[in-house]
């Protein structure tokens, strides 16, 4: 059985400077807190099960469900149960109506998902007609760059690094750091955004400017990693005492 390819391009700067279409993300500005904000939905874990699914066989379209084994929620609820989450992005493997050939459609704007791959997964509403936005659980909209985490090797023993790829208009930077103190951030930036969007600006001139891809992965310095756990202790604290008074 023969295969070919699909090539489908969808114009990004379409779905950054207008609030209809599948989705929308705020152009230029993909900070943290701007992401955490954002999202409905924020889960770590593994991918576990990529099924192609091609709702009518008279229709040349194809979409894949793809299956998240959560090991920890960090916003939202997941839309199965708290250990799984299901989506369905568009593109796929389908076959042709007319003539039976396997093809597959692949979508520009689309991330791209493997077996076993750990993430942190920021799941947004999707919007329709003017704007509207809704959540129904099985099409929200993904976007790339999304945090992966990476098992790292190094004298004999394994580090778990989580890789932030994030921009603030013409500035982007890579921040990778262990797992925990990732989790952390993720939870300062949802109960205290302003003081995290200072941290950002602090680490943002300190961090080389680089595009994903072109860096080999490695944890940050352990002196950038005592200042970072140091901030975000200091948050923690205020954060509690915000608590106590409520």
């Amino acid at each position: 059985m023969k295969t070919k390819i699909v090539f489908t391009s969808l114009f990004l700067c379409l779905m950054l400077s207008t609030q209809k279409g599948f989705g929308v993300f705020a152009a230029g500005d993909d900070t943290l807190v701007n992401q955490t904000k954002q999202a409905i939905l924020i889960v770590g874990g593994k991918v576990s099960s990529i099924q192609y699914v091609q709702p009518n066989l008279n229709r040349a379209r194809v979409y894949t469900d793809i299956t998240i084994a959560v090991s920890k929620v960090i916003k939202g609820r997941p839309n199965i149960n708290q250990k799984t989450v299901k989506f369905r992005i568009e593109g796929g493997r389908g076959i042709e109506p007319s003539n039976g050939r396997v093809f597959i459609e692949e979508i520009s704007t689309t991330p791209k998902f493997k077996i076993g791959q750990e993430l942190i997964l920021f799941l947004q509403k999707r919007t329709w007609g003017d704007g509207w936005a809704f959540y129904d659980g099985l099409y929200p909209f993904v976007y790339p760059p999304y945090p992966t985490i990476q098992t790292l090797r190094e004298n004999g023993s394994k580090t778990k690094v989580v890789n932030f790829y994030l921009a603030h208009y013409k500035q982007k930077y890579t921040l990778d750091i262990p797992v925990d103190i990732a989790y952390r951030l993720l939870d300062n930036a949802i109960k205290a955004p302003e003081d995290v969007t200072l941290l950002e600006n602090t680490v943002r001139p300190i961090k080389d400017i680089r595009k994903p891809g072109y860096r080999i992965v490695q944890v940050e310095s352990q002196d950038f990693l005592s200042m970072l756990k140091s901030e975000l202790t200091k948050i923690e604290t205020k954060i509690k005492e915000r608590e106590a008074r409520n």
